[in-house]
């Protein structure tokens, strides 16, 4: 699995659609288990291992869910901008 590099160009669209609460609608579109994920490790700043631990599955699954979420956020607010 392959680090997902974040730009200072993904950075400002980020700020943007937080300042539009796009964010959280978009997170929240995610399915439960990578919006969980995602929500721990970027917002709540959890290790993968934190995150493992809470949900009784391995890192390497949280890692995997993070990833798939975190790309399809990227994705998704491509499209909104």
């Amino acid at each position: 699995m392959f680090p997902i590099a974040v730009t200072d160009e993904d950075l400002e669209r980020i700020d943007n659609l937080v300042e539009e609460g796009a964010v959280l609608a978009l997170l929240e579109s995610l399915p439960a288990e990578q919006r969980e994920a995602v929500r721990a490790r970027v917002i709540d700043e959890s290790s993968y291992d934190e995150i493992a631990t809470e949900l009784g599955t391995s890192a390497m699954v949280i890692r995997q869910r993070v990833s798939r979420g975190l790309r399809t956020l990227r994705t998704e607010s491509e499209g909104m901008l």
